[in-house]
């Protein structure tokens, strides 16, 4: 495919999963402390483009670390500080190539680095930045949900398992060329008993089986068609009564494999997929991704604190002047019209061409109540840029 199929829509971009792949490019000069601003030009080629072909960009980014990702985020922490050590010491044998293979595997997304970013596209004409109480692939699937946007822009498949309708991967920056997943096709790819009576909730529990971030390595040694063929043979959809039962699917071997723990930790690993905290900024607060059973409970943030967060304040940091960033703070969403179709303003290609020039470059932002949209302007108001402070006064939430 390629992303002028996708004109004049509104598109979710995984911010992290870029800065990630841009910091493969300068890994040496953040690992010797040097300053350097390659990662930001590096999510700008993909945004230049998308503007060209009229796109709202909404960029998202990753929030505090998820508590149910706490072993393989440490995991991974360790796996970076190990190759970090490795790559100072190639270095200073004078092995250059080896020394940056060490800090491609050894770069950690810091804090500064995303607050960089932020800064230098939150004043961009027609790109707007909100960043996840938690995991931004929560936040986009929510987003997604509520209409917020038309597709999303992400090379981790875990957008698949969230169940987003039409997820764009491997874009290429020059020409747009890209691979579009469609959900609507996903029980094509299942074997034919799956694909006969597909259910959603059972892609994502092989998934869940085969292993993912929220249950690390899944069930040893039963990968993607091993963890298929067993939910092939079950028709149970209660998660509490099928766990138990698994081991009458699998051979002696796996069945030691299977304790209470791992059920525990199983369900633990759905109920992240299903429930996990994300930022509503049409109802100014966090909310659930999906609507909590009634018996269950998550901690979630005040307004206040949440809209600071959403819009890329540290958590350490709330009682400082707010980052301000273009993210409507109430959202258009009316009747049955998609928020996506009411704040997708098409950007002129002189537009999007003087915001190539440089990333540093501040571009003038117009009121969307200035611009002809082709749509009347809804009950509920198209707002001008306000800061989060301004919006708290004027919603009664100034205080805690």
């Amino acid at each position: 495919g390629n992303i002028t199929q996708f004109e004049g829509k509104s598109l979710l971009v995984d911010a992290s999963c870029l800065l990630h792949r841009g910091l493969i490019g300068c890994a040496e000069k953040i690992a010797m402390r040097q300053e350097t601003d390659f990662y930001i030009g590096y999510v700008w080629k993909y945004v230049k483009l998308l503007l060209a072909r009229k796109c709202h960009v909404i960029l998202v980014f990753d929030g505090r670390p998820l508590p149910a990702k706490k072993t393989t985020n440490d995991s991974r922490r360790e796996s970076r500080e190990k190759y970090q050590i490795l790559g100072e010491q190639l270095m200073s044998q004078g092995l250059k190539g080896e020394a940056f293979q060490a800090f491609c595997r050894g770069a950690e997304l810091t804090r500064d680095i995303v607050e960089k970013t932020i800064r230098s596209f939150k004043n961009v004409n027609n790109v707007d930045v909100i960043v996840a109480p938690y995991e931004a692939d929560a936040q986009i699937a929510y987003m997604v949900q509520k209409g917020f946007a038309h597709a999303v822009i992400t090379e981790d498949s875990d957008l698949i398992v969230f169940g987003c309708d039409k997820i764009i991967f491997k874009m290429n920056p020059t020409d747009g060329s890209c691979v579009i997943y469609e959900k609507e096709k996903m029980p094509n790819c299942l074997c034919p008993i799956l694909r006969r009576k597909f259910q959603f909730p059972t892609f994502r529990r092989i998934c869940i089986l085969a292993g993912c971030d929220y249950l690390q390595g899944g069930l040893q040694g039963v990968g993607l068609k091993g963890a298929e063929e067993i939910f092939a043979k079950t028709n149970q959809p209660e998660l509490k009564t099928l766990l138990p039962r698994l081991p009458l699917y699998l051979n002696k071997r796996m069945r030691s494999k299977l304790d209470k723990n791992f059920v525990n930790d199983f369900i633990k690993a759905e109920n992240t997929f299903l429930y996990q905290v994300v930022y509503d900024p049409n109802l100014r607060q966090q909310v659930p991704l999906n609507a909590y059973p009634v018996d269950e409970e998550e901690k979630v943030s005040s307004p206040r604190k949440a809209t600071r967060l959403a819009l890329g304040n540290p958590e350490n940091k709330l009682h400082l002047p707010t980052i301000t960033d273009e993210f409507p703070p109430k959202s258009p969403i009316i009747k049955k019209r998609r928020a996506a179709e009411l704040i997708g303003i098409p950007l002129s290609e002189g537009e999007a061409e003087e915001i190539g020039k440089t990333f540093e470059e501040k571009i003038k932002k117009r009121r969307f109540s200035e611009v002809e949209t082709g749509l009347s302007t809804p009950k509920n108001g198209i707002y001008s840029r306000m800061s989060c402070d301004d919006w708290m006064r004027k919603y009664g939430m100034d205080k805690e």
